[in-house]
């Protein structure tokens, strides 16, 4: 596996999304079938003859719905200031981007606590898709009325490239996956619900594609150790008085945990010159002054320095980049 840079990960939220997150410190392990890639773990079958495309559509559909509530994906990236990802991610730059420490057992185990298995791994994407033959179907006893077999627990354990491969359209988003087992293959009244319709060849139904129940995607408790920073959006805030309202509910609900000094607060701006994004830690003053205009600055009562969000003992000058 390739190594993760500086053994930290990113992850895009909604503002609201981020909020159920610092909540309860669950996230989300969401079937494939229901993401926005129509190639989403949709492989080439090998060994079709030419002319069987209903067959196709038949496996596709197959294969979606032995994916659907046993095999989830936690989504994360590489880089917290991609322009493209908190436009798409973070109610259009709202959000928040949390940097987890992925070397902490939640992420680098190889099993779950249950001992039901997982890996992370980081999104290779390739002109062609991830090639199944129809061998696996047939063997597995997988068809369209039939999604019992165990076909879909043989690709999780064998780490198969069909579930990190994707199109270079998408590279941009730098992307890592913790592909996790949700349910015992043997325990056939554990399945979670599935989609009551399919479209050709792999989706769900339009108002499962837009919102997945919640009973359709697994939520997992979070280390609190894990967080090691967040970086609040651009047009994440909203004044009133010397404060922002939105970041004083974060410190509120990070101080009733008593963690609000362990995790590294930042803000995100847009940079003054280039097409990019500049963050810095709210603690650091002179930063703040030299990337927002004076009229904000001097909203924030005594420069800033009476701000909640300590973080420890005061962090070397960081140059202002341009």
């Amino acid at each position: 596996m390739a190594a993760v840079p500086n053994g930290s990960l990113y992850k895009y939220f909604s503002k609201s999304g981020f909020l159920r997150f610092l909540r309860g410190f669950t996230v989300r392990f969401t079937p494939p079938c229901a993401f926005n890639d129509p190639f989403e773990a949709v492989p080439t079958i090998t060994e079709l003859l030419s002319g069987e495309s209903f067959i196709w559509d038949q496996l596709q559909a197959a294969l979606a719905i032995s994916f659907g509530g046993k095999v989830g994906m936690f989504c994360l990236s590489e880089d917290p200031l991609n322009l493209l990802m908190w436009g798409h991610y973070c109610n259009a730059h709202q959000g928040v981007v949390v940097e987890f420490d992925v070397t902490n057992p939640f992420f680098s185990a190889r099993s779950t606590a249950s001992g039901l298995h997982q890996y992370l791994r980081k999104v290779e994407y390739r002109e062609h898709r991830a090639t199944l033959p129809l061998e696996h179907f047939q063997k597995n006893k997988m068809g369209l009325l039939n999604d019992h077999g165990s076909g879909w627990l043989d690709l999780v354990r064998s780490e198969h490239p069909l579930m990190f491969t994707k199109s270079p359209d998408w590279s941009y988003e730098r992307e890592w996956r913790l592909v996790r087992q949700l349910v015992d293959s043997r325990d056939s009244f554990r399945k979670k619900p599935k989609a009551a319709r399919m479209f050709t060849g792999h989706h769900v139904d339009d108002d499962y594609a837009r919102d997945p129940a919640p009973a359709s995607v697994e939520l997992a408790q979070v280390p609190e150790d894990c967080v090691k920073a967040l970086y609040l959006g651009a047009k994440s805030t909203t004044y009133t008085g010397n404060m922002p309202t939105f970041e004083e509910e974060v410190w509120s609900l990070l101080s009733k945990r008593r963690i609000a000094n362990k995790i590294l607060i930042n803000k995100v701006r847009f940079d003054r010159e280039r097409f990019g994004l500049l963050a810095f830690d709210l603690q650091d003053s002179e930063q703040v002054r030299a990337n927002v205009s004076e009229l904000e600055f001097a909203s924030r009562s005594n420069n800033f320095e009476g701000i909640p969000f300590r973080n420890g003992p005061p962090r070397p000058p960081q140059p202002t980049r341009r």
